[in-house]
């Protein structure tokens, strides 16, 4: 089924990048679906906000589902303007760095994937250092479907479930930008101790 599933064109590209940061970058990711609670593990809290944070910047959605809070303020920018004039630079951005991959040296390649192998023997989980990958791709991924549902919000500016769906998805581009940067921090971080450790005291 899910083999199936990610032959579909565009659908099945987006499936394979979640499915394998749910699975935490697990070479069996190409294979199969992570568990359910993975993929909860995975996506809950950023979904979770990213829709709190959209329902909120649409007061007009919120006052014709709840007619008793009359909400008074307006958010007069489209949410379309911002995905196609901001994102696209972010996604130069992202694939710079995600070339940063194939620059990576291999000895920290294969001491990224100990630390994964021990923490995985410890904690009972699995994960690989893939991951690595999975996580520049998934913001790409996201901002690239962000600027397509933004072009189709500018098309159709009076749809309003349109609209959310867009701030929804503005949201959560940034909120895995942001991830991506943590985890380059985390990485140089490693790096820099590593060479720190092999550089020789002077005599």
């Amino acid at each position: 089924m899910f083999r199936l599933l990610t032959k579909i064109p565009i659908i099945g590209i987006v499936l394979t990048v979640f499915n394998s940061f749910a699975y935490d970058g697990d070479v069996k990711a190409d294979d199969e679906f992570a568990g359910v609670l993975a993929w909860i593990k995975a996506y809950f809290f950023p979904f979770f906000i990213c829709i709190a944070v959209a329902i909120l910047l649409m007061p007009e959605l919120i006052n014709s589902t709840l007619p008793c809070l009359n909400l008074s303020y307006k958010v007069e920018v489209a949410p379309g303007e911002l995905a196609t004039s901001i994102l696209p630079n972010l996604l130069g951005f992202g694939i710079g760095v995600y070339a940063l991959i194939f620059a990576l040296d291999k000895r920290f390649v294969q001491d990224l994937q100990r630390g994964f192998e021990g923490y995985n023997k410890e904690k009972n989980k699995s994960g690989s250092v893939l991951l690595l990958n999975t996580e520049m791709a998934l913001p790409l991924i996201v901002i690239t479907t962000t600027i397509a549902i933004g072009i189709f919000q500018k098309i159709f500016s009076d749809l309003l479930y349109l609209r959310l769906a867009c701030w929804f998805s503005l949201w959560l581009s940034i909120y895995f930008i942001l991830d991506l940067i943590n985890n380059l921090f985390l990485m140089g971080n490693a790096h820099l101790s590593d060479n720190i450790k092999k550089t020789p005291d002077p005599d």
